[in-house]
């Protein structure tokens, strides 16, 4: 993993302010991890799953962050 993504993982972990946040923030980082190694499809299909799964009770600023995570 490199460092980059390493402190990305640490801050989002330290800085959210809920756990739907935390959770947006951790998997928009392990998105990125495994986009790297070529294992997107894996990924992109988990979180389209929890996207769907908690798009009723998202907070703005976990809908943001979920679509954030298309920019990568």
């Amino acid at each position: 993993m490199s460092e980059l993504i390493r402190r990305q993982y640490l801050d989002v972990t330290d800085r959210a302010l809920t756990f739907e946040e935390a959770a947006a923030c951790k998997l928009i980082v392990l998105y990125q991890m495994h986009a790297a190694v070529g294992r997107e499809q894996h990924i992109e299909a988990a979180m389209d799953r929890f996207e769907s799964d908690f798009s009723n009770k998202l907070s703005p600023k976990y809908a943001m962050a979920l679509n954030a995570r298309r920019i990568f």
